[in-house]
């Protein structure tokens, strides 16, 4: 029956729902503290345990009419669970906060947690991931749902029920995903506040921008360290150097909420910035092998273009019937032309291509066209300029190339206006390759041009 494992997987999930936790008892936080990290758990947990023994007396007592939507229905359409859980998201991160600063404070906290609860959980999870399971777990109810409604019948007096009880567990996964976009953003805002002091820029912060990532990096002609900071609409490049004094002992890590997650950044460094530029500004170069190599081969290409014209041009000298020698000579004077130009081209494509390869082959790490090297060109009123960034393997390399890429794409598309339209024009005729220029404002003006066909048929 595959209505009783599915209902068998709902009871292991309550079954894992453990969160007694006797920090109180051992005296290692202040009470109001463990409060502050465990928000609304105990509610939450005994919520559960109710719904847990209601869920094994009927899974112990199973059979093919046993109906259990009632059960789910009931726990879910209450207000106080709704408010509950709501409550754990919105303090979600000041919980957090609350729990690495007591972990870099408390060597104690530390070892209670490496001891007491990795012991316990199977998987070895850190506080951090098992505080956050209560959220994780409304998904899983909602799926685990869904299949119970697969392999329930219609007339199942459970059927009913079940619908009932999916609507109630979606609508509250519903508000807990709003709640999250909004703290997400929240989080968002706060992060570029936080870069804002840290790399000493006024205007950083905006609700227009998104962080994204940082990355550390050798920068060609410079001998220190640079973190390359990426946001949704520019680059910002500091060089790094390690601090002194008191200021190096405060807060070791940086929490960032970027795109993709949370994001940490080492504050025992000091970040300089010498460099801003804008994404729409930059572009990656691609290397003077590969630009030679495909200039090669789309000089190759246009000769075999030209040959295979000259030969079909010959074929029809052929069907003429006044005298034609001259012109017979003509063609094949320029069919021996292009025969020699193509061997000569092919024979620098292999050239240039057998180049790319060996320094491909060759390139160590940091050298030109190496794996782990970047080039960018940047444009600006003061001319075109160029930086190599060189990271610590291709891996990281290829990450944020992907990254630097996809950003741009979404900044094109973010700022791609959509014209209005503005009146019709009939046209009496169209051809093939048809233009249609405006004499006024030719960059402002849009043009689609449709053609319609009438008749019968």
């Amino acid at each position: 029956d595959k209505r009783y494992h599915i209902v068998k997987e709902l009871v292991e999930v309550e079954k894992e729902y453990k969160y007694i936790i006797p920090l109180k008892v051992t005296g290692i936080l202040d009470a109001n503290v463990v409060d502050e990290i465990f928000y609304r758990v105990p509610e939450l947990y005994a919520h559960h345990s109710i719904f847990l023994s209601m869920l094994e007396s009927s899974w112990t007592n199973w059979s093919d009419e046993t109906a259990i939507g009632d059960q789910i229905f009931v726990m879910f359409k209450k207000e106080s669970v709704a408010e509950c859980y709501c409550s754990f998201v919105e303090n979600f991160n000041r919980s957090e906060k609350s729990l690495e600063s007591a972990l870099q404070q408390k060597s104690s906290l530390q070892r209670f947690v490496e001891v007491q609860i990795q012991r316990e959980n199977r998987r070895r999870l850190p506080l951090k991931s098992l505080i956050i399971k209560p959220v994780q777990r409304i998904p899983r109810y909602e799926l685990l749902l869904k299949r119970l409604l697969e392999h329930t019948q219609e007339a199942h007096p459970d059927w009913e029920q079940l619908k009932q009880a999916e609507t109630a567990v979606h609508a509250l996964a519903m508000k807990i995903n709003t709640l999250k976009e909004s703290q997400q953003t929240e989080g968002a805002v706060e992060s570029l506040r936080t870069l804002e002091s840290l790399l000493m820029l006024a205007d950083l912060a905006s609700s227009q921008r998104e962080y994204l990532r940082h990355d550390v990096v050798q920068v060609e002609g410079r001998k220190e360290s640079v973190c390359v900071f990426t946001f949704s609409d520019q680059l910002v490049f500091a060089s790094l150097k390690k601090r002194v004094g008191p200021q190096a002992a405060k807060k070791p890590v940086i929490r960032l909420q970027s795109s993709s997650g949370l994001d940490f950044i080492d504050s025992s460094l000091k970040y300089k910035v010498w460099l801003r530029l804008g994404l729409e500004a930059i572009e990656i170069s691609k290397g003077r092998h590969r630009v030679a190599v495909r200039k090669s081969l789309e000089e190759v290409e246009r000769l075999e273009e030209d040959r295979s014209l000259v030969l079909e041009i010959l074929d029809l000298s052929t069907k003429l019937c006044t005298k034609h020698s001259h012109l017979e000579e003509v063609i094949k004077d320029a069919l021996e032309s292009l025969n020699r130009q193509l061997e000569s081209a092919r024979r620098l494509d292999s050239s240039q291509k057998q180049q790319q390869q060996q320094a491909a082959a060759a390139a160590a790490k940091g050298e030109p066209g190496g794996p782990c090297r970047i080039d960018l060109l940047t444009t600006s009123p003061g001319g075109i300029a160029s930086y190599a960034l060189i990271f610590g393997s291709p891996e990281k390399k290829a990450q944020w190339e992907n990254s630097f890429l996809d950003t741009k794409m979404k900044l094109l598309y973010k700022g791609a206006q959509i014209p209005d339209f503005l009146q019709t024009l009939q046209i009496t005729k169209i051809r093939s390759g048809m233009q249609v220029r405006s004499r006024r404002e030719p960059r402002d003006r849009w043009a689609a041009v449709a053609a319609w066909f009438g008749g019968s048929g």
